[in-house]
């Protein structure tokens, strides 16, 4: 097994260092002197052992927690294509929430709330913003475009369209 090219402070500091890329708060954390900390965590950037061994740090996270865009796009999606009906149900009494087992996933609920009077129970559910959601995707597919006009001193009109960004490849094939 290869010898660990830092020592246990500079190891520790990689390891604080890519929480919060604070390279200050990191060295304290790592047990150096806080008078000295803003010094010591720009020394140790600056350190071509510890600067590679945050490279591989930030490598390895990313590989283990890699967020792509056809992940946010696909919970966009559902937030904007939710549906009340799956989770409450209207009856002769009112508004009830349908049990666990029928409602649908959970990731789209933003609030629940139950309020106890006197008189009983009241439940308030509340789902993530359908119209943030389709205004994000709209503007994703590039549905959406700013214009802006401008009337130059000699009287010329000029229209200023947003630039729209490249489609992207609906293949499902790609990167």
């Amino acid at each position: 097994m290869d010898k660990d090219p830092l020592n246990t402070k500079q190891r520790i500091f990689v390891n604080e260092y890519i929480v919060d890329f604070n390279a200050t708060q990191a060295a304290i954390r790592a047990g150096y002197s806080e008078n000295g900390a803003e010094s010591k965590g720009s020394q140790l950037l600056s350190n071509v052992k510890v600067s590679a061994e945050v490279d591989k740090a930030l490598a390895k996270r990313q590989k283990r927690v890699t967020v792509t865009q056809d992940d946010v796009i696909r919970e966009l999606r559902m937030i904007a294509f939710s549906d009340m009906d799956d989770y409450v149900e209207w009856g002769p009494d009112g508004v009830t929430l349908k049990p666990k087992e029928e409602r649908g996933t959970g990731r789209l609920i933003s609030e629940v709330k139950e309020t106890v009077t006197k008189g009983g129970s009241r439940q308030h559910l509340k789902l993530h913003s359908k119209t943030k959601a389709l205004e994000m995707l709209g503007k994703h597919l590039g549905m959406y475009t700013d214009r802006h006009e401008v009337v130059s001193e000699a009287g010329i009109t000029i229209n200023l369209v947003e630039a729209k960004p490249p489609a992207e490849d609906s293949s499902g094939e790609g990167s």
